[in-house]
């Protein structure tokens, strides 16, 4: 792990070492990742909890862990699945990382912002990111599917409206 240059801010720095961490498993998603994250096995016998959007957020610098754990089980995980790191990274590396960032209350990537509409109402904020992917529990409901398309056709019906 490189240590941050003198102008880059503490968050900004830890995004990029998250950043350069998650690059070691290019093929692996997000959600992916998150998974195995949270079950790793931390020294103390712990589990952490991660998930894919949290993820996201940390590797853009627009949040940080709450929980140091959650770095330790990612630091874990991808070195699980691409081998140990650089020898010069330590968890005490990424820890001095971390609570530099979480103690730095200014977020390193602003919110972009779109135009107001035409009406001079502001618009909501653009997150830029990877789309998530389909839920592991999703199951395909061919027949569900084809009757909601069926219903959207007909001029008849306004709404579909799916609960449970």
């Amino acid at each position: 792990m490189e240590e941050p240059e003198p102008a880059e801010s503490p968050r900004a720095a830890f995004a990029a070492a998250l950043t350069r961490l998650r690059r070691r498993v290019p093929d692996l998603s997000d959600e992916a990742l998150a998974r195995r994250a949270s079950r790793t096995a931390l020294p103390s016998g712990r589990r952490a909890s991660v998930n894919a959007r949290r993820l996201g957020e940390w590797l853009s610098g627009r949040s940080v862990p709450r929980d140091f754990h959650a770095v330790v089980a990612l630091v874990h995980a991808v070195e699980s699945l691409a081998g140990p790191a650089d020898p010069r990274s330590s968890i005490a590396g990424w820890e001095r990382l971390w609570r530099a960032a979480y103690e730095d209350r200014a977020p390193a990537v602003p919110a972009p912002r779109i135009a107001a509409d035409r009406a001079g109402g502001i618009a909501d904020e653009v997150v830029i990111g990877r789309p998530p992917s389909d839920a592991a529990s999703l199951r395909e409901r061919a027949a569900l599917s084809s009757a909601i398309d069926v219903a959207l056709r007909d001029d008849a019906v306004r709404e579909v409206v799916l609960t449970g």
